[in-house]
């Protein structure tokens, strides 16, 4: 069993603590820059065997312990009958946008099989290819909700705010569709072969609580609840998740994303095993100098590089202006640990 298989069951057994990166196959990388400059995002997500060879990216250049599907979290929105755009320069945005509440009762359902069938067919081509793990994600609930109501999604959700505050029956509506639909599309990559999902819920974790109470955390757990009989680990992601990390933990998932700011022994010790944490290096560090790379991810290591149930990650995915050997010296840390950083 892989180390990073391994964590995620709580019985890593030597070495090294597993180490992937949230965005790992992304536009830092100089061999990514060439294929996007010949073609458009969307056909990059849609296209399997462009999609594959951008997942293989960062196994192969920088040998990262799992690898992560190379796709969108607003994909899973064709099964609703709408479309993503993606504009250089600019947030995506979902047309037609939502704009009122008798549209969220007009949205289609159509089979993940049928509107994301290029995302399975992406999944059957890496499994002879791969030596290490695939990981698949979905979007969560309120965050797709964001993008469905905003021209941009951002942490100001200024038309999100006013469908909680004024179309609240409506806006549970669409999270309840937007569920089914992300059940649909997970369930879609584990039959292809994925070994563990992520749930990307971006915004939700910037709410505040009794928010996060009624329009976040009940989308959630029911997208887990239908997810964990089919035994695949889950992995939950929000911003700021230190926050809410004993309403994510209650889920049921196997592990949670952390932010940087979160005290990692302590919500070992809080949480107990029951819960994969994962994390929590800050992306502005890959920006920088070398040295302060091996510093922070040594120091890491020092707190958690023990615990059979730790992942080695980032607080969030890798930025544009990442430096490559940045991102090279983190893996090559956890990879080569020595005995000071025990």
């Amino acid at each position: 069993m892989s180390r990073f298989l391994e964590a995620l069951n709580g019985v890593r057994k030597e070495g090294p603590p597993p180490v992937w990166l949230m965005r790992q196959a992304g536009r830092y990388l100089p061999e990514y820059q060439a294929i996007r400059r010949r073609i458009p995002l969307s056909q990059m997500f849609s296209t399997p065997e462009v999609a594959a060879e951008v997942t293989l990216l960062p196994i192969e250049l920088l040998g990262a312990d799992a690898a992560i599907l190379f796709s969108d979290i607003l994909v899973a929105v064709e099964t609703l009958g709408l479309k993503a755009v993606y504009q250089d320069g600019a947030a995506p945005c979902i047309i037609p946008r939502i704009e009122t509440p008798e549209q969220v009762a007009t949205l289609q359902q159509i089979p993940a099989h049928q509107a994301n069938s290029y995302v399975a067919r992406t999944i059957q081509l890496l499994q002879p290819l791969l030596t290490c793990p695939l990981i698949g994600f979905v979007g969560g609930p309120f965050t797709l909700a964001c993008y469905c109501l905003e021209e941009g999604a951002t942490g100001a959700m200024q038309k999100m705010r006013l469908w909680m505050e004024h179309h609240p029956e409506a806006l549970k509506a669409l999270l309840e569709k937007l569920t089914a639909a992300l059940v649909d599309l997970a369930k879609l990559q584990i039959a292809a072969g994925v070994e563990a999902l992520q749930i990307f819920d971006s915004w939700a974790g910037v709410l505040p609580k009794p928010l996060f109470d009624r329009f976040a955390l009940p989308y959630l757990k029911k997208l887990t609840e239908q997810l964990e009989p089919l035994g695949v680990p889950i992995l939950l992601f929000t911003r700021y998740s230190s926050f809410y990390v004993t309403e994510l933990a209650s889920l049921g998932a196997r592990g949670i994303s952390l932010s940087e700011d979160a005290d990692l022994p302590q919500i070992r010790r809080e949480l107990g095993n029951r819960v994969v944490l994962q994390g929590n290096l800050s992306p502005d560090l890959l920006s920088g100098a070398v040295s302060e790379v091996v510093a922070a991810t040594q120091k890491l290591l020092q707190q958690m590089g023990d615990d059979p149930a730790f992942i080695v990650n980032l607080a969030h995915g890798v930025t544009p202006v990442a430096k490559v050997e940045c991102v090279r010296a983190l893996i090559d840390t956890v990879r080569n640990r020595s005995a000071a950083a025990r």
